[in-house]
């Protein structure tokens, strides 16, 4: 099997920080953890509750893989503490930024032509 293991990561300025936000498979099993699958998931993200708590796992990721490569530790963020920082107009801006996340983790067209191509040789 050919693992194309490639980080694709959205960069995320929050708290004077920059972020490099990835929907990756830590984050599936969460979610999958908290909503059983990824379908009943994706039809609660228009509550804002639901994308808040997305957001902070996603920085809270990006948070531990920064305290682990760095003796400059970052503290981690709540739902509630990423909700007080944005506003309602800020709702729009936030949807776009969690569906690029996602849309980033998906295999490209040439990804999935060089599997078919690796899988047919």
């Amino acid at each position: 099997m050919k693992c194309n293991v490639k980080e694709k990561t959205v960069p995320f300025e929050f708290d004077g920080k920059t972020f490099r936000l990835k929907f990756n498979l830590n984050v599936i099993a969460e979610i999958q953890e908290k909503y059983e699958d990824l379908d009943s998931f994706f039809e609660k993200m228009a509550k804002v509750g639901d994308m808040l708590w997305l957001l902070c796992l996603l920085i809270n990721q990006d948070v531990k893989k920064h305290n682990k490569n760095s003796t400059e530790k970052w503290g981690y963020y709540t739902a509630e503490q990423i909700g007080e920082a944005f506003g309602m107009s800020d709702i729009k801006t936030l949807s776009s930024l969690i569906a690029d996340v996602i849309m980033n983790a998906m295999p490209s067209k040439d990804t999935e032509e060089d599997e078919k191509n690796a899988t047919a040789e």
